[in-house]
C-alpha cells in the first residue's frame, strides 16, 4: 500500500517555484487513479528519515511550507504520532520503501476500479495510498498479474467499494495468496516479452 499524507500541503504542483527552489526535497508522487488516466506531474515533499531539525536546515523553504500548510490540520489528528511528526507523512510505509530501494521500475495498481490494470511505474515515483505497489522490476511478473487468470482471481479474492460496486485489489488476498506458475525459461521469457509489450502499448 502507498504512503498516507494526511495534509495536502505536502502536494507541489509541477509549475511551483518550490521545484527549481529546493528539488532536493521533493520525489514525484503518483494517485492511484492517475494510472488509468492522464497523470498531473505533481510532486510531493518528503522528508522521510529526517528529524525535525534535519528537514529544517536541508530544506527551509519547503520546511516552511509544510509547517504553515500541514502542521495545523495535523495539531487536530487524534493519534499522538501524526501531531508529534508532522512534517513526515502520516504512513510512510517504511516496509515498502525499504523494498523499493534500489529499483529502476515497479509493478504498481490502482487500488479501486472497474478494471485492474498493472503497469511499470519508475523507482524514484512515491505511491499514494490508492495504489498498490508490487516492488518487482520483473516482466515475468507484470505478465502473469495482467494473465485473465490472475484478473479473474483478484476480483472473486478481492473486495467491492463504493456507488459503482467496483472491485478492490486487496493485496493480502489478490497478490499474496495467488499461486504463480512454474516454468520453464522459454515460457519465462516468452511472458516477459508480451508483458513489456503489453505496458509500452498501455503508456
Amino acid at each position: 500500500m502507498g504512503v498516507t499524507l494526511s495534509g495536502q500541503g505536502f502536494v507541489v504542483e509541477p509549475d511551483d517555484p518550490l521545484v527549481k527552489a529546493e528539488p532536493g526535497s521533493l520525489r514525484q508522487y503518483l494517485v492511484g487513479n492517475e494510472l488509468n488516466q492522464t497523470r498531473r506531474g505533481r510532486l510531493v515533499i518528503d522528508f522521510f528519515g529526517l528529524t525535525e531539525e534535519q528537514a529544517r536546515a536541508q530544506s527551509p523553504v519547503a520546511f516552511q511550507r509544510v509547517l504553515d500548510r500541514v502542521k495545523p490540520e495535523r495539531d487536530q489528528q487524534k493519534r499522538d504520532a501524526y501531531r508529534r511528526n508532522w512534517w513526515l507523512f502520516a504512513e510512510a510505509r517504511q516496509g515498502m520503501r525499504t523494498a523499493l530501494r534500489g529499483l529502476s521500475r515497479y509493478i504498481a495498481i490502482c487500488r479501486t476500479g472497474k478494471h485492474f490494470v498493472f503497469q511499470f511505474l519508475g523507482g524514484e515515483i512515491v505511491p499514494e495510498s490508492t495504489a498498490v505497489a508490487i516492488t518487482s522490476p520483473e516482466a515475468f511478473h507484470l505478465g502473469c498479474l495482467s494473465s485473465q487468470i490472475h484478473v479473474d482471481w483478484a476480483v472473486r479474492a478481492g473486495t467491492r467499494l463504493g456507488v459503482g460496486n467496483d472491485p478492490r485489489y486487496n493485496h493480502a488476498d489478490c497478490f499474496n495468496k495467488f499461486p504463480f506458475p512454474a516454468t520453464d525459461d522459454l515460457t519465462r521469457q516468452r511472458i516477459r516479452n508480451i508483458a513489456e509489450d503489453l505496458d509500452a502499448h498501455r503508456k
